[in-house]
This record gives C-alpha cells, sequence and structure tokens, in this order.
C-alpha cells in the first residue's frame, strides 16, 4: 500500500461514475441487466447501477442526513482516473448513489435545499488513488471486511482471490492483509472457487445467487460431497460436470419443491447419502432429499445428526421460565425427555 498516491481534490459530482467493477456487484443478477463493462459507464448504466445502491444496498437511509447535515466527509471518498476525463468512485458507492439522487430531486424540483446544503454536494471532495486496480480492490477490503457495510463471504471471497491473483499473495498473506483468520479466509475462498463456477456456467448464470454460497462453503468442507463432485485443485474446480450439474439443480430448485437441498441439507444430510447406496440410487432416481435420507442404513448417524441438530436448537431456551409454557407444550417437551430417558436405559443394559 506504500505506493497508492492519494490527491485531494473538489471534482463535479457529473465526472463521477458509479463502479461496475465494485465488489458488491460480484454475484449479483445486475450485472447481467447491464451488459459489457462499458456499458456500465453510460448514463443508463450508471442508473441502473444507482437504484440498485438505493434499492438493494442501503443508500436511501444516508439520504435523511445528507438532506439535514449536508454531506460530512468524516470518511473519504476515493476516486481512480477512468482515462477519458471522469474518475470511477472506489471507495464511496453508496454516498455518490445518494447524493446523486438527491441532486436529481433537486433538478426537478420536487426537492429544496439551502446553498450551504448544496455546496457539500456539489463539487464533491475526494482523494485520487493513481495506481492500479489491484491497489483499489485492497483499499476496498480493509475498510469492508472489518467495518463500514460489511461485504456478504462471496465479496470477502473475490477480494482473496483478487490478492491472490492480482497481488501474487499467498493465501496466509491474504487473510493477514484482510484481518481473517487462515482458516476462515481458506473456508471463504473454496466456497467463492464453487459459487464462482455456478456463475460462470451458462446453465446457471441466471439462477446463481450469493445465498447460495453456504451451499459451497458446506460441499467443499464434506469429503464425501467434495469426491462427489470430483474437486480438482488445480482448476479450481469440481470436474464431474452431471454431478455439479445435479448439484446446482437440486441448490436452486424451488424452496417449496420435493427437490429443493438447503445449506443445511448440505451440512447435515448430504454426505451420509453419499455414502449409501440405497439413499443415493433413490435421492438420483428424483425422491427428496430428506426421504433418501431414511433409506441410509446407519440409524446411530442419523441419530447423531438429529440430536446435534435438537441440542443447538434447545440452547437457544436455556434459562427460559417454564411457567411460559402451555400445557401442549410442556406435554412435548415431557415426551421429549422420556423418549430420550428410555433410549438411554436402553443403551445401560
Amino acid at each position: 500500500m506504500t505506493d497508492i498516491i492519494l490527491q485531494h481534490i473538489k471534482i463535479s459530482t457529473e465526472k463521477l461514475l458509479l463502479d461496475y467493477t465494485n465488489p458488491r456487484l460480484f454475484g449479483n443478477a445486475l450485472r447481467s441487466k447491464i451488459g459489457q463493462a462499458e456499458d456500465a459507464y453510460l448514463p443508463k448504466g450508471q442508473e441502473l447501477l444507482r437504484r440498485h445502491l438505493l434499492q438493494r444496498e442501503g443508500a436511501a437511509r444516508l439520504i435523511d442526513s445528507i438532506v439535514r447535515l449536508g454531506f460530512v466527509s468524516v470518511d473519504a471518498v476515493v476516486v481512480k482516473p477512468d482515462g477519458n476525463g471522469s474518475f470511477i468512485i472506489v471507495e464511496g458507492n453508496r454516498r455518490l448513489a445518494a447524493i446523486k439522487t438527491i441532486l436529481n430531486d433537486v433538478d426537478r424540483k420536487v426537492l429544496h435545499l439551502p446553498d450551504y446544503i448544496l455546496n457539500t454536494l456539489n463539487p464533491l471532495e475526494v482523494k485520487v488513488i493513481e495506481n492500479h486496480d489491484g491497489e483499489a480492490i485492497f483499499l476496498q477490503g480493509i475498510r469492508h471486511i472489518s467495518g463500514a457495510k460489511s461485504w456478504g463471504p462471496y465479496q470477502q471471497g473475490h477480494l482473496i482471490h483478487s490478492l491472490i491473483e492480482i497481488k501474487n499473495f499467498s493465501v496466509t498473506e491474504a487473510a493477514k492483509a484482510v484481518g481473517l483468520s487462515l482458516s476462515r479466509a481458506s473456508v471463504i475462498l473454496k466456497g467463492y472457487y464453487g459459487l464462482k463456477q455456478m456463475f460462470e456456467d451458462k446453465r446457471y448464470t441466471n439462477k446463481a445467487t450469493n445465498s447460495f454460497f453456504s451451499h459451497f462453503e458446506y460441499a467443499h468442507a464434506k469429503l464425501p460431497i467434495r469426491d462427489w463432485l470430483e474437486w480438482e485443485e488445480h482448476s479450481k474446480k469440481y470436474k464431474n460436470t452431471e454431478a455439479f450439474s445435479f448439484f446446482c439443480d437440486r441448490i436452486s430448485a424451488a424452496p417449496e419443491s420435493h427437490l429443493y437441498v438447503s445449506a443445511r441439507d448440505v451440512r447435515d444430510i448430504l454426505p451420509s447419502v453419499l455414502l449409501s447406496s440405497n439413499a443415493t440410487s433413490a435421492f438420483f432416481a428424483g425422491d427428496s432429499i430428506s426421504e433418501a435420507y431414511k433409506l441410509c442404513s446407519n440409524q446411530a448417524e442419523r441419530l447423531e445428526q438429529f440430536l446435534k441438530t435438537a441440542q443447538l436448537l434447545l440452547e437457544d431456551y436455556q434459562g427460559i421460565d417454564l411457567r411460559q409454557l402451555n400445557r401442549k407444550q410442556r406435554t412435548l417437551l415431557a415426551n421429549l425427555h422420556d423418549m430420550t430417558s428410555s433410549l438411554l436405559s436402553q443403551s445401560d443394559h
């Protein structure tokens, strides 16, 4: 970071462009609506970006504060030259979206602001970063993984990947640079690779969303799933295209469909299904994952998974005043106690 040059200047908001490569947008359907990268910096693309940041990324919450107080530059807005006389936002996309919205409303005369407020909005005080994109995404990541409006794990994975690819960091160095443990950075990176493969597969580009990150995180963590999908370390991809397609079909099915496989299913159930030939056959033939799981021969393993889940749920209710429970709830709790006590007494004989 020592070679970054930051020049402090004022720039007209008309020359400030929202960033199409902002990691917030990675894995977002908005990118497919905009089209090619160069289209993002045309008026239509900029308007789509502004609306998205306003509606989906929390920029609208900044408007009231800016209207009342003006733009208070507690954290610098950082930009980089685009080579055509304008500047692309590196840090401050949500703030610029809010400011452009306010100025649009002023131009349309639906909002009236005093000059002392308007003067803080246009021209805008910024800092210009004068070297390459690798440093820009590094600067973004330091802020957003540890603070501001935090990035999701897919965007964190993209940052770690970028540091490895652009700056030739090792995973250890990338983890340290962004303030994550090595184990967490490795998990995020492997989840990122899996979801990235789904986004890049033409069959699933329109179905893939960041919400599937946990599915791929657990898929790589569980050896039976990783082996089934045939992870290849060299290419950072799953090589069994048929299995990968089946997996993507199931996780992207409608949640109300019997075909749907949740992230919890991937973590808790799918490994056991893949280890049982009967369960695997039923699952591949179209049974729901819960129905296939019933065919697993290892009842003890199934009970273990159930008890782990039950324990996690019950921990949330430790210390609850039992007087709050009605008769039906007390009966259910008593029945659960009787059944577990019965199982334990059988094991003692």
